[in-house]
């Protein structure tokens, strides 16, 4: 079990290196408090060791990265390795004392913090498995030549390492001071409402005024915490100056909790020791719980790390002839276009992509919009009737005009093609999108994909003015023959001829044709006779209207009614005394016959029909021609065409030339693919372990 451990280690050393900026949060222990509560006399006794740097002011003004590992009880030999410095062991101490000064120094300057980690490892047969991160001690104001902003800039640093829901939280507060003020467990409450991964030390517990203690905190009784509060004695500055081994101090801090009236109760539960073990027991779970998803993660990682590499070019053979390898760019340029229209893209996403979007453009865009405009909005009776009138000129029409249906079909097909000529400029536009997508096949080389995008572009824009020429082509020739023989438009002439005269063409009526015809047909007309035309005949409906209209006029001065022209008023008007002038505009009335209307519904009923059958070859045609003058072309020429205007061994170089960050990303991604091996080989090294039983159920 104590493997987890070792491999978080592993993972901590694999990354420690890496420039790429990456996140991976690995399960360790954060110790986070407000300084001088007490934090180095906390590690130091976890250690065993006196290696970190004291002073006043800020003296940890980096992350320390602490990986302890436990060696066996028959290795004597105690030393700590940095990982800045491979393959050098530090036996002495003090000179790692030293060495994290000196990197400090040389990492955040003489005042100033830095969140670039120093990585230490400490082999001792006296220590637990752990992976601890020393982080700066919290401050309310600056001092000296500190930053102004210090406390702020140390809030975020902290605010940063402890965030992750993979790091355990050690809140350390000194006993002698009010906890309410504790700005390590502010902290933890804001990062850790619930509390389920800090773990609270108060340190201290022998400095506290007499009469005072700390037993209800320590059993959790006054700020309830999941893992609840460890109390432990430290080392003194006196102590310290009079070079007390740890050993002593152990065994000193053993003796205070043990022999206390107040504390002896708990005492198994207090101390370094204890502390250490829970936080082993602790870490070994999360780090357990944590192992499944850190090994999704690192596939993730190592799967785009290789695509960025295959980016660089770092997998491509290499070819020391730059004219070859412009033919070879040149080629996987064209077929990336050539695939991207035919499909076969794979990457997972939730939209469309190349040749689909085209497809989606010609169908879901165009034929969607084409088929769903109408004539019937357009063609009103008024309308309609205007047409008809000055159409027919002198001659007034009794049947429905061949030419009001052409003149009519003519202006609805002028509007296809407006939306026409728009898909011409879609598609033209998604062709661009896609160029770009496929130059990214030579991003690692800028000049070359400046060069095939604008002669693309170039390629795209000639294609687009004969291929708009050519839809207009095929508008104009919709528009220019009108095919009266097409074989829907019998049916649609028959529908019109019911429309008019509520018979189909050469079909006797079912009134004339029955037994009964001559006795329906004889209607009585309003002044009494008895007529024998049909009820339906216009000439009889015109007569018997006039003869009305006769009746019922005076000789009164005529006015011009709201709703008809002076033309309608005049021909109904009758013998008059005076002839007024012809009006500059002459409008038509609202009132129409019977049989004018049937004429317009008829007229309506054709056209619509008509119009239909070249939404549906519109709808058809100007894909398939936009595909053959555009979409085709660029397919067939876009690989000839950069030959014929890149290829060059004067110009091959230049192209190829690449920018100068491309040799530090590729040097970053190889150290990335390295670090993401041995994070994966560690990973795989992990087998089904069982946790031991946690001390504090004990």
């Amino acid at each position: 079990m104590e493997q987890l451990i070792g491999v978080i280690n592993e993972l901590h050393d694999a990354f420690a290196g890496v420039k790429m900026n990456i996140k991976l949060n690995l399960p360790q222990i954060a110790v986070v408090g407000s300084q001088s509560c007490g934090k180095s006399s906390v590690l130091e006794s976890i250690v065993g060791k006196d290696f970190l740097p004291r002073g006043s002011g800020i003296v940890t003004r980096c992350p320390l990265v602490l990986q302890l590992v436990q060696l066996s009880q028959k290795n004597d030999e105690e030393w700590g390795e940095f990982l800045h410095i491979p393959n050098k062991k530090f036996y002495n101490f003090g000179e790692i004392n030293e060495e994290i000064t000196r990197r400090t120094i040389e990492m955040a300057g003489p005042s100033a913090i830095t969140d670039k980690p120093i990585n230490l490892k400490v082999y001792s047969p006296a220590v637990l498995n752990l992976t601890l991160v020393d982080l700066p001690g919290l401050v309310m104001n600056a001092v000296g030549d500190q930053p102004k902003d210090i406390d702020r800039q140390i809030k975020e640093m902290v605010t940063r390492y402890v965030s992750p829901k993979n790091t355990i939280l050690l809140a350390i507060s000194p006993a002698n001071t009010d906890l309410a003020t504790s700005q390590s467990l502010r902290l933890a409450k804001q990062l850790d409402p619930e509390g389920v991964r800090t773990v609270g030390v108060l340190t201290k517990i022998d400095l506290m005024d007499k009469g005072t203690d700390c037993f209800d905190v320590l059993t959790n009784k006054v700020l309830h915490l999941r893992h609840g509060f460890v109390g432990v004695v430290c080392r003194s500055q006196q102590d310290i100056n009079d070079r007390k081994s740890m050993d002593e101090a152990r065994q000193a801090e053993h003796e205070f909790f043990a022999n206390s009236p107040i504390y002896a109760p708990i005492a198994d539960e207090c101390g370094t020791a204890y502390l250490s073990k829970k936080l082993n027991n602790l870490l070994l779970e999360h780090i357990k719980a944590v192992i499944p998803d850190l090994k999704r993660h690192v596939d993730q990682l190592m799967e785009a790390t290789k695509k960025q590499m295959e980016k660089l070019g770092m997998f491509d053979q290499d070819i020391t002839e730059p004219s070859a390898q412009l033919l070879s760019l040149i080629k996987v340029f064209s077929d990336t276009v050539n695939q991207t229209i035919d499909g076969g893209i794979t990457d997972a996403t939730k939209e469309l992509l190349g040749g689909a979007r085209l497809d989606y453009i010609f169908h879901e865009c165009f034929a969607t919009y084409v088929t769903s405009l109408s004539a019937k909005k357009d063609l009103t009776d008024d309308y309609i009737r205007i047409n008809t009138r000055n159409m027919a000129g002198m001659h007034a029409t009794l049947f429905p005009s061949d030419q009001v249906f052409v003149a009519l079909s003519k202006q609805q097909i002028s509007r296809l093609e407006e939306p026409s000529i728009k898909c011409v400029t879609f598609v033209y536009e998604e062709l661009l999108k896609i160029i770009d997508i496929c130059a990214g096949k030579v991003d690692r080389y800028p000049n070359l994909k400046e060069a095939v995008i604008a002669i693309c572009q170039k390629m795209l824009l000639d294609y687009r003015i004969p291929t708009s020429a050519h839809v207009r082509t095929i508008i104009n020739a919709e528009r220019g023959f009108i095919n009266v023989k097409h074989p829907m438009m019998e049916e649609l002439a028959q529908r019109a001829f019911v429309n008019i005269y509520g018979t189909p063409s050469g079909q006797p009526n079912q009134q004339q044709g029955q037994g009964q015809g001559q006795q329906q047909g004889q209607m009585q007309n309003p002044n009494g006779a008895n007529s024998s035309a049909p009820a339906n005949d216009p000439k009889q409906y015109g007569k018997d209207a006039k003869k009305d209209e006769k009746g019922k006029k005076d000789d009164k001065k005529i006015e011009k009614p709201k709703d008809q022209g002076w033309i309608d008023t005049l021909a109904g008007a009758g013998d008059r005394s005076d002839m007024n002038d012809v009006p500059s505009r002459i409008m038509l009335g609202n009132s129409m016959t019977m049989h004018e209307q049937h004429m317009n519904n008829a007229i309506r009923e054709m056209v619509e029909g008509y119009f239909a059958i070249v939404k549906g070859n519109i709808a058809d045609q100007v894909p398939k021609a936009i595909t053959l003058l555009m979409i085709t072309r660029l397919r067939e020429e876009v690989y000839a065409r950069l030959v014929r205007e890149l290829y060059s061994e004067k110009t091959a170089k230049a192209l190829l030339a690449e920018p100068p960050g491309i040799a530090a990303q590729r040097k970053a991604a190889k150290e990335m693919l390295e670090a993401l091996t041995k994070a994966q080989n560690a990973l795989n090294s992990v087998r089904d372990y069982q946790l031991a039983k946690d001390p504090t159920t004990a």
